[in-house]
């Protein structure tokens, strides 16, 4: 397995499970506000349920990783994979004061750490 790749992919969708916890959480607690009811309802409660405990396992499980990183790596990490957006890498440039090839050595330095944080190993 490509342990590597693994981490991006959880990082990637870190985001988006944070996201998932609340629509799931809001529509849960507009459907619980019904005082009756019906099967199809309470089947999407359940459902509904267990999607809020998964995301928030994801979302956990992920957090942990990023906790064992230095405040540089974090930064680097959810700039590159999380809230990737044009023109992160020249801002990561202008707040580490580093050049572009210096920030990518970092990026691969941070995913390795984070890899390990995550898994325990890089290869198999």
């Amino acid at each position: 397995m490509n342990w590597i790749e693994e981490a991006k992919e959880k990082l990637n969708r870190f985001d988006e499970k944070k996201r998932l916890v609340v629509s799931a959480g809001n529509e849960l607690a507009q459907l619980e506000a019904n005082e009756e009811l019906t099967a199809e309802q309470l089947s999407r409660c359940d459902y509904l349920r267990g999607v809020i405990r998964s995301a928030k396992w994801w979302v956990q499980y992920v957090h942990s990783g990023m906790a064992m990183l230095d405040e540089e790596e974090r930064l680097v990490l959810e700039r590159f994979y999380i809230y990737p957006r044009k023109g992160n890498l020249d801002l990561l440039c202008y707040e580490l004061d580093r050049q572009k090839s210096v920030v990518y050595v970092r990026r691969d330095k941070a995913l390795h750490h984070f890899t390990l944080a995550m898994f325990g190993v890089i290869e198999t």
